[in-house]
């Protein structure tokens, strides 16, 4: 495997290196610090130029060692290319030859290879063995497919000769049909012809009746234009009068706007000094007005003053009242029994006073 890996690697190397001296690439290598890839790459080119030689017959031969030479000088590129990926890159970004493809399919076969292998390898005998069961029953859904088609073969044949007589059936209705197409075609002819007849001769008719009209509206505008030179010639001395007028006009409308502009100036000049003393009054306005809206804030806030102290007085009386009220009350009460305390002592003392009187008529 790492056999067929290399072989792999080595071949994609060498499509991408030039078969000319190239310059520009061994200078980008140098400066890339792969000196030692551009150096077997400089001696490759020289041992490919001294190949070309030997095929050349007006030439001397090379060495007898060169392709050998060739065999360890690719192998050594290899290496080294294999070895430094950035000789590689360089390598890619400075070929421009085209792979021919043959040698893609080369490549290509060679990588199916590789993995087919890989495959094999890495294969157990249980997995070759459920392969092989896979394979046989693929063969066996293959032959199944098989004889479906066939099935469905002969299904596609019958079909095609039913599509076949439907298509013959077609094809007679299709000149039956292109039979009385041509028909209708030559009958179309015929009666486009009568009515292009029929169109020609409206065709006299509307000319001969333009003519006519024509004729007439020629004598009709004759009349007009003399009927207009008359009236233009008329108008020409009602416009003369009606220019004379309008000038008479204009003087005078000019006499009103002179006289409406001293006026308005005047009236503007009056404006101007009414809108002094009105600003004047209104400054004087704004000062009366805040002077007595603080004399109202005045005014009200006294009026609210007095109607709480007229409140806190009638509450005042009201109270004082209620305490007089009560004082008469206690005194008419202690009045009342000091009254019935001397009422008892009064009958008390006539009591006494009768008993005695009372003794003394005994005797």
């Amino acid at each position: 495997m790492a056999v067929l890996g290399e072989t792999l690697d080595r071949l994609h190397y060498l499509s991408y290196v030039p078969t000319e001296n190239d310059m520009v690439l061994t200078e980008q290598l140098e400066e890339e610090g792969c000196i030692d890839v551009a150096t077997v790459l400089q001696k490759q080119w020289q041992i490919e130029d001294a190949n070309s030689l030997k095929g050349d017959p007006g030439q001397t031969r090379g060495p007898s060692g060169s392709d050998q030479q060739m065999y360890t000088n690719t192998r050594a590129l290899c290496r080294s290319l294999r070895s430094n990926a950035v000789a590689v890159e360089t390598l890619y970004q400075s070929s421009n030859q085209d792979r021919s493809p043959a040698f893609l399919a080369c490549l290509k076969a060679l990588k199916e290879l590789t993995d087919v292998t890989l495959r094999k390898m890495s294969t157990t005998v249980e997995d070759e063995n459920s392969q092989k069961n896979l394979l046989r029953d693929v063969t066996q859904k293959e032959k199944g497919a098989e004889e479906d088609r066939a099935t469905l073969q002969a299904q596609l044949n019958m079909e095609r000769k039913e599509k076949e007589r439907d298509v013959a059936q077609l094809d007679m209705k299709r000149l039956k049909l292109m039979k009385e197409l041509q028909e209708i075609t030559e009958n179309t002819k015929i009666q486009q012809k009568e009515i292009e007849q029929e169109q020609r001769e409206r065709l006299e008719k509307a000319n001969a009746e333009h003519s006519e009209l024509t004729n007439k509206l020629g004598a009709t505008i004759e009349k007009l234009e003399k009927d207009i030179t008359s009236i233009r010639e008329a108008n020409s001395v009602k416009e003369a009068a009606h220019r004379k007028k309008m000038n008479k006009a204009l003087h005078e409308l000019q006499s009103a706007v002179e006289t409406y502009d001293t006026g308005m100036g005047e009236r503007e000049d009056k404006s101007e000094g009414l809108q002094g003393m009105y600003d004047t009054e209104k400054d004087q306005l704004q000062k009366l007005d805040e002077h007595f809206n603080k004399v109202d804030a005045e005014n009200a806030r006294i009026a609210e003053e007095e109607r709480i102290i007229s409140e806190i007085r009638s509450k005042e009386s009201g109270a004082q009242k209620v305490l007089d009220d009560g004082a008469a009350m206690i005194q008419k009460h202690i009045r009342g029994r000091l009254a019935r305390a001397e009422y008892k002592k009064l009958q008390k003392a006539a009591k006494k006073k009768g008993k005695k009187k009372g003794g003394k008529k005994k005797k």
